[in-house]
């Protein structure tokens, strides 16, 4: 299983363009993500936390949103995601469309789709 080394979500969600807007909406989705200790239990940095807007959609739910799935701390221990908020904490079976590379780039130059290598 390939693992991402997740730096700062909290700093990377609030930097991104249109965040919160009605004219973007915030999908993102962490599968198998190694955090550090500096990114904090609620995973999310939603409305009114240093400053931010609420995301779009408000409510994350499996197929859009804020999603997470597997992460773990930096020794690859699961983390416990209960105390996340503002995202949504996918299942194993709404995670696995995301799980492999051909699925993640199936959409890629209008359905064509691109398989990369590692």
């Amino acid at each position: 299983m390939n693992r991402v080394l997740l730096v700062s979500a909290v700093v990377l969600m609030g930097s991104l363009t249109g965040c919160g807007s009605a004219d973007y909406f915030d999908n993102v989705t962490f599968i198998h993500c190694a955090m550090g200790s500096y990114i904090n239990a609620i995973g999310w940095a939603g409305e009114g936390i240093n400053s931010q807007p609420a995301p779009n959609p408000v409510i994350a739910s499996a197929e859009s949103g804020w999603r997470e799935y597997g992460s773990t701390d930096l020794d690859g221990a699961p983390l416990d995601l209960s105390s996340r908020e503002f995202g949504y904490v996918l299942s194993a079976g709404e995670a696995a469309p995301f799980m492999g590379r051909a699925s993640v780039f199936a959409g890629y130059n209008g359905g064509e789709g691109w398989n990369p290598e590692p």
